[in-house]
């Protein structure tokens, strides 16, 4: 199974919306903005996505509590209620991240929740299904399974593809072999700094 994403180098504007609904640009020294409760987020997705951005990430810890994994299941309404072109509703690639929460310590609890994601997004299959972050250095058996949990949820269909996030360069690269070694492509690197 490859992970097919568009031909056309898509444009990027990163936005950053804070837990008080601030949003602001990461390097800009502008002030944060406030938007108005009710903003118009669906024609902001519509907007992107007109313009050829068909990236977008997310994780299942984004909303937590009692917002209980509300980026999710927005960014699922705004690609079922999105009223473009039919080819290029095809071509969003939803990037979802599973925390590596201490409670996770099987590959079933972790194929459980990319399920949980994929229910909240409604949607068939997520498009890169990443580790949200390594356990390597407080819970190396965790780890692990963490990884088997990648492999059972790109072999059983429910992502297209599977990457990691905040992993450092001696990690990688042993994920990227334990990946290879049972034939499963490394699609995504997310690296914050």
């Amino acid at each position: 199974m490859a992970m097919t994403l568009s031909n056309s180098v898509p444009s990027a504007c990163i936005i950053c919306l804070s837990a008080s609904n601030q949003f602001y640009l990461p390097s800009s020294p502008f002030k944060s903005l406030k938007p108005p409760l009710f903003w118009p987020w669906q024609k902001v997705f519509n907007l992107a996505v007109e313009n050829g951005i068909n990236l977008f990430d997310t994780a299942d810890s984004y909303g937590t509590g009692r917002l209980n994994g509300q980026s999710e299941k927005l960014l699922g309404k705004f690609i079922r209620e999105f009223q473009g072109e039919k080819r290029i509703r095809d071509e969003i690639v939803i990037a979802t991240k599973f925390a590596a929460y201490p409670w996770r310590l099987t590959s079933g609890q972790f194929v459980q929740a990319c399920r949980a994601s994929r229910d909240r997004m409604q949607i068939e299959q997520i498009g890169i299904g990443q580790l949200h972050w390594s356990t390597a250095n407080y819970a190396p058996p965790q780890e692990l399974a963490l990884w088997n949990g990648l492999v059972a949820m790109y072999e059983k269909g429910l992502v297209k593809a599977v990457g990691v996030s905040n992993y450092g360069p001696k990690q990688l690269i042993k994920i990227h072999d334990y990946l290879k070694a049972r034939g499963v492509p490394l699609c995504s690197a997310q690296v914050v700094e």
